[in-house]
């Protein structure tokens, strides 16, 4: 073999061993880095699973003492109510449904008088409420073309399966329907909403009491594992006797995985073998937990 030459072999050879070096070097970051994802998300999987176990419990809870009409524990005027689930905060409000305006059932009159207590002018709530009334009774192919093939099945005059939907109303938003959301039902089969008289007001249809402000999350250790009032919104009960609720719950771990779910159930009798009936069960939006800035 030429001596010149194996100089060069060696070198080549250096060299090949060198990538092959970096090449596993590189192979060997590329699977910690996979390892590391795959555990960040069975992680972020696990906690958002626990969370939504945790709000679903809640809500259960709130539902299991309606059904028993626990009226001296729970309060349906939009209270917030906290306790602790396992490692999670969670905190529960329920509002009356029937203080709600039906979209489906309402009069003219009766939904002007919800736009404006959702804040719009009254030439502006008259001509909001002229849509609605004419969307539902308007069944013609033409007007009824931008909706879902749900909702064109649907026999004689147009209802509302959400209140959301309310915005498929030419002339009306996401916005709109955005704005109405506090005021609106689709489940209380009524033509106008229970009267309830309220800080002296004269027996007019009240809306859900709210709070404005809710706390900030408290330490686990600081909390009971079972429901406390927190800052109830009104002092009297609600006496109205009404069967249909709505129930917001919501969970945060302390790794801040959050879930959040809204229901609306109308209670059985008190011979039935179901108790109660689920008319929605859906992911809600995140309202009773104040987001860090």
């Amino acid at each position: 073999m030429n001596k010149r030459a194996m100089p060069r072999q060696r070198g080549f050879a250096l060299i090949v061993v060198l990538w092959i070096a970096v090449l596993l070097a590189l192979i060997s970051v590329a699977v910690n880095s996979l390892s590391r994802s795959d555990v960040s998300l069975a992680t972020n999987m696990d906690g958002a699973l626990r969370a939504e176990l945790a709000a679903d419990s809640a809500l259960e809870t709130a539902i299991f003492a309606l059904a028993q009409r626990q009226d001296q524990t729970w309060k349906t005027d939009g209270s917030l109510y906290y306790w602790r689930i396992s490692r999670a905060e969670v905190r529960v409000s329920v509002t009356n449904e029937l203080l709600r305006t039906d979209l489906n059932r309402a009069p003219l009159a009766v939904l002007q008088q919800m736009f404006v207590r959702a804040g719009f002018s009254v030439p502006d709530a008259t001509a909001l409420a002229q849509m609605v009334e004419q969307f539902r009774k308007d069944t013609t192919p033409i007007q009824r073309t931008t909706l879902t093939a749900e909702q064109r099945v649907r026999a004689g005059e147009y209802t509302f399966g959400l209140t959301e939907e309310i915005s498929v109303v030419p002339g009306l938003d996401k916005a709109v329907a955005q704005r109405i959301q506090p005021f609106a039902t689709v489940y209380s089969g009524l033509q106008q909403p229970v009267s309830k008289t309220t800080s002296g007001e004269n027996g007019a249809a009240a809306v859900p009491v709210q709070p404005q402000a809710y706390p900030a999350p408290f330490h686990l250790d600081e909390l009971l594992t079972v429901p406390v009032a927190y800052n109830p919104a009104a002092d009297k009960k609600d006496t109205i006797q009404t069967t249909v609720f709505r129930i917001h719950a919501e969970a945060l771990l302390e790794d801040g995985s959050h879930f959040s779910r809204e229901a609306v159930i109308t209670l059985a009798g008190s011979g039935d073998d179901q108790p109660y009936i689920k008319r929605m069960w859906r992911r809600g939006a995140r309202v009773l937990f104040p987001r860090s800035e």
